[in-house]
């Protein structure tokens, strides 16, 4: 049983480590928004 808890755990920790990804890259896209088209003309 000790490798279905061990299945558990790295699927949590996956779970966090997309949920963060998602927030930084929501929050970075959110942050560069207001100013794309200086970025987009170089």
């Amino acid at each position: 049983m000790s490798n279905a808890s061990a299945r558990w755990t790295l699927i949590a920790a996956l779970a966090l480590l997309t949920i963060l990804t998602i927030t930084l890259t929501t929050r970075l896209d959110a942050a560069l928004t207001p100013a794309p088209a200086p970025a987009a003309n170089r």
